[in-house]
C-alpha cells in the first residue's frame, strides 16, 4: 500500500507527463504543417513578400495567394525586426511549444518539493 505522499508524487509526475505530451504534440503539429506546405510547393517554403521577388535553395517569395498551394500554411506572418522576417502558423506552434515544455518542467520541480 502506497502512502499519501507517494501517491501525490506519482500524481504530479503523471500530470507533468500528460501536459508535456500535449505540448510536444503541438510542436509536432507545427512541424507537420510546415512539411505539408513545403511538400506542396516544390520542396521550398513560400514567403509572402511584396517588396521584391527572390528565390533561394529553401524559399521563394510570392505576392498573390493564388500563386502557391495552401497559402495559409506558408510564411505570411510578418515579424517587426530590423529586417523583414516572416513566419508561418507551423512556426508559431513550434515556437510556443518549446518554452512551454521548459516552463512545465520548472513548475513540476517546484511542485515536487
Amino acid at each position: 500500500m502506497k502512502t499519501k505522499k507517494q501517491l501525490v508524487k506519482i500524481n504530479n509526475f503523471l500530470i507533468f507527463l500528460t501536459i508535456n505530451f500535449f505540448i510536444v504534440t503541438l510542436g509536432l503539429l507545427g512541424a507537420t504543417l510546415n512539411a505539408y506546405a513545403i511538400m506542396n510547393n516544390d520542396c521550398k517554403m513560400p514567403v509572402y513578400f511584396s517588396e521584391y521577388q527572390f528565390v533561394s535553395n529553401r524559399h521563394f517569395s510570392y505576392t498573390d495567394f493564388n500563386q502557391v498551394n495552401s497559402p495559409i500554411l506558408t510564411d505570411i506572418i510578418k515579424i517587426p525586426l530590423n529586417y523583414d522576417h516572416y513566419i508561418s502558423i507551423g512556426d508559431v506552434l513550434i515556437y510556443i511549444s518549446f518554452p512551454l515544455v521548459i516552463i512545465n518542467f520548472i513548475v513540476y520541480l517546484f511542485r515536487k518539493k
